[in-house]
């Protein structure tokens, strides 16, 4: 049942960023923003712990918050996730 009210909050807010960006996209952008930046609770899981330790990580702190950054090298263009 959890993982089916996890989907179906997906849908919920995927329906309501696509017709808001239909009347006003800079308002759907500053909400997908707002919903999408929110730290989630979790731990890291055994696999992901893994891929995390082959990037070089680092903590920086801007107006009192900490963010854990990571970077992996390679060959390929450099892409931004935030």
């Amino acid at each position: 049942m959890r993982k089916f009210s996890k989907e179906i909050m997906a849908k919920v807010y995927g329906l309501y960023l696509n017709v808001l960006v239909l009347f006003s996209k800079k308002l759907a952008a500053e909400k997908a923003f707002q919903i999408f930046s929110k730290v989630r609770k979790g731990q890291v899981l055994s696999q992901q712990y893994a891929y995390l330790e082959a990037a070089k990580n680092e903590v920086l702190n801007a107006c009192g918050h900490s963010i854990q950054t990571y970077r992996w090298f390679g060959a390929r263009e450099t892409v931004l996730l935030v």
